[in-house]
């Protein structure tokens, strides 16, 4: 729910350890440019409830 509603960036390493940054940080920015480098794979955030048909 952070990354949706808060727009926190989460980061998981190949140790399994997890790291959360604000979207105003240098750090968020640098692992979005590598995500659109193709470096890093970016995913979304999951959504808070079911798509309607």
């Amino acid at each position: 729910m952070l990354p949706k509603k808060f727009g926190w960036g989460v980061h998981y390493n190949d140790e399994g350890k997890i790291a959360l940054y604000g979207k105003e940080t240098e750090k968020y920015q640098n692992l979005l440019k590598a995500g659109e480098a193709g470096e890093l794979e970016l995913q979304a955030g999951m959504r808070s409830s079911r798509a309607k048909s």
